[in-house]
């Protein structure tokens, strides 16, 4: 085929759309191309308008697109769009992007090499800065505030790297024989024992029993809620005692720490006030969306989207790697405190961040093939506590943020102890070595936007979820009270609903765990209301007798009036005001933080049956078997956190 056929066949198939067939012989370094386009013409049109002009170079070389003298041009159709100015132009933006180009390549190839000293760059800059401003705001709140970051920094660059090394030097200094490491760890093991009972032991007497004996009560209802544990227990002679003493041990000496050290309390208040801090910043979308009035529908506009925020920060901190050091780091204690396995440990661990469904994704891999007893501990654990994003819209809506802190961390120990209580271990250690669980791995998000986005979408179902709940179990538990009411008044019973009867069902353990005895009805009201609704319902009625407390307040400094209780309603006689339910004493609202404190109700059950089967179908069987039990595990820790509350808050 001669040069003049190929130009004409490739003009005609050209202005059609079609590209250059390969059988011609040609390749890109054979010709230039021009495109003409017509300014106002339609797309077809403008095809016809196409010019494939092509210049066949025998013996010249291919154009250089880096060099303003090849022929390379782009005309639009305009009168002196050709003058030498706009082809000087144009070379040059085919210059720049033919230096751009392999850059590009190069930097998509060295991609982990660029992020990987890109991130070193970044953390050095970091704490050079962190160093300058703590120079600058030493000895004030903002110092503390960067020196916590810096902290949380340095945790999470370097302690998953430094941390194995560390060991791994240790390793061959502590190592001894087996028969004289056997004998050490019995001897430290007592030693520890005598230590942690004994320092319990004399803190009570010489601090607690003289401020306020009643508190020791709560000793009784502890030792209740061990035996109920036990008698419930699957294999009873098999429980591990080193797990239970600890997990207790635990719980005290942080409860000892949180609620009567002065910088325990400083330290969760000061902790709470960011946290409360950082949630109203949710207000601002809700008026930019809702306007003003946003503030009179505060379960709408200001404690849903709480959840949602609070979902997408979680992401974020997943993200960045950062709830996945705090996890491993807390599993690693806790599988070392009680003798549990990582698994169950780092489970347990999770669940102060997240909730019943997401906390065994973190564990997905070894579900297949751990034991009975550590399946039950999981569930547990997802029943005993409840998630992050929950815990901001709670506290939102007037729930004391310290408390429900330490609610959250104080959990942990308890579950793993009485699901060792309720579910020993009897199938043998089979994912004790499982090191793999403390590299906590969740989600597939490739960057920071994507894991915002994602969460996002999983907020909104969750705000549906929530709302539909509280929706629902509201109007069939004021149903059931009206109903009951009715049968009793046809009796001569009046005023008594069925959360009344409910009430006097937890009556005698209310009184154990050392609640005020002017609300022990009010805390066994709540808690039948969270058992057979939800727990943010329970809480929503707890904000609710707080603001009451609060009117009551006002209204006895303003007037000095007299009110009387009508059923379990306070009516206020100078304001002609009914204050719904009642109040609660100060110490009742904190008893009640920690005793509700997890997502121990019917409807979490279904959630935990959906969310274990679909992510451990194999495991069906046992999860059925153990769930209902798991669930009365999570009450039993729940319960026992707020015994160990009620023995030290003075």
């Amino acid at each position: 085929m001669s040069t003049a056929e190929k130009r004409t066949k490739m003009d005609t198939e050209g202005a059609r759309g079609i590209a250059p067939p390969e059988d011609l012989g040609w390749s890109a370094d054979d010709f230039n191309m021009e495109v003409v386009v017509v300014p106002g013409s339609t797309d077809q049109q403008n095809s016809a308008h196409v010019d494939l002009a092509f210049h066949q170079h025998e013996t010249e070389k291919a154009p250089d697109l880096t060099s303003p003298k090849d022929d390379v041009t782009l005309s639009n159709g305009i009168a002196g769009d050709h003058d030498n100015d706009g082809n000087t132009m144009t070379s040059c933006c085919y210059a720049l992007f033919a230096w751009l180009a392999p850059l590009k390549a190069a930097l998509r190839h060295h991609r982990p090499f660029v992020g990987r000293w890109g991130s070193r760059l970044f953390f050095v800059l970091y704490v050079l800065y962190s160093g300058f401003a703590l120079y600058r705001q030493w000895g004030t709140e903002a110092a503390t505030r960067l020196l916590l970051l810096l902290v949380i920094v340095l945790w999470v660059s370097l302690g998953r790297r430094v941390s194995p090394q560390l060991l791994k030097r240790l390793g061959p200094v502590v190592t001894l024989q087996p028969e004289k490491g056997r004998t050490l760890r019995t001897v430290v093991r007592w030693i520890l024992y005598v230590v942690a009972a004994g320092g319990g032991v004399a803190y009570l007497a010489l601090e607690v029993a003289p401020k306020k004996p009643s508190n020791l009560l709560t000793l009784g209802g502890i030792a209740l809620l061990l035996l109920v544990g036990l008698l419930l227990s699957t294999h009873p002679h098999r429980v591990n005692w080193h797990t239970v003493f600890w997990a207790l041990a635990i719980q005290f000496y942080l409860a000892v720490f949180l609620i009567r050290t002065q910088q325990g309390k400083d330290l969760f208040q000061w902790l709470g006030g960011l946290m409360e801090k950082f949630i109203s910043y949710t207000d601002i979308g809700s008026k930019f969306l809702f306007g003003d009035a946003y503030t009179m529908h505060p379960v709408v506009f200001q404690m849903l989207p709480v959840i949602l925020f609070m979902n997408c920060v979680i992401a974020v901190a997943y993200q960045l790697g950062i709830i996945q050091a705090l996890i491993a780091t807390l599993g690693r204690f806790l599988s070392f405190c009680l003798g549990t396995t990582p698994i169950e440990s780092v489970n347990a661990a999770a669940n102060v961040f997240l909730g019943l469904a997401e906390a065994p994704l973190l564990v997905k891999p070894f579900l297949k093939d751990v034991t009975e007893s550590e399946l039950f501990a999981i569930m547990t654990g997802g029943f005993a506590s409840i998630a992050g994003a929950i815990m901001g819209a709670l506290v939102a809506i007037g729930i004391p943020s310290n408390h429900i802190l330490a609610a959250s961390v104080m959990s942990a120990p308890a579950a793993l102890g009485v699901a060792k209580i309720m579910c020993p271990e009897t199938e043998g250690d089979n994912s004790s070595t499982t090191k793999d669980a403390y590299k906590v791995n969740l989600g597939t998000s490739t960057n920071l936007l994507e894991a915002v986005s994602q969460a996002a979408v999983m907020g909104v179902s969750i705000m549906v979820t929530v709302s539909a709940n509280v929706f629902i179990f509201m109007i069939f538990l004021t149903f059931a009270d009206n109903v009951f009411q009715w049968f009793g008044e046809q009796v001569g019973i009046h005023d008594f609903p069925f959360t009344r009867l409910l009430s006097y069902v937890f009556y005698p353990l209310m009184y154990l765990c050392g609640v005020d005895a002017a609300d022990l009805l009010t805390l066994g009201r709540l808690v039948s209301v969270k058992i057979l609704t939800s727990t943010i319902f329970s809480y929503q009625q707890v904000a609710a007798l707080i603001d009451n407390s609060a009117t009551l307040s006002n209204y006895t400094k303003a007037t000095n009036g007299s009110w009387h209780y009508q059923g379990d309603d306070l009516v206020l006689h100078d304001w002609n005001v009914t204050l719904t339910g009642g109040v609660l004493t100060e110490r009742s609202v904190v008893m009640s933080t920690y005793i509700l404190c997890g997502f121990s109700n019917i409807s979490s059950i279904g959630i935990c049956i959906g969310s274990m089967t679909s992510i451990a179908p194999s495991r069906t069987k046992h999860i059925l078997k153990h769930v209902v039990m798991a669930g009365v595990a999570g009450n039993i820790a729940c319960f026992l956190t707020g015994c160990v509350a009620g023995l030290l808050y003075i």
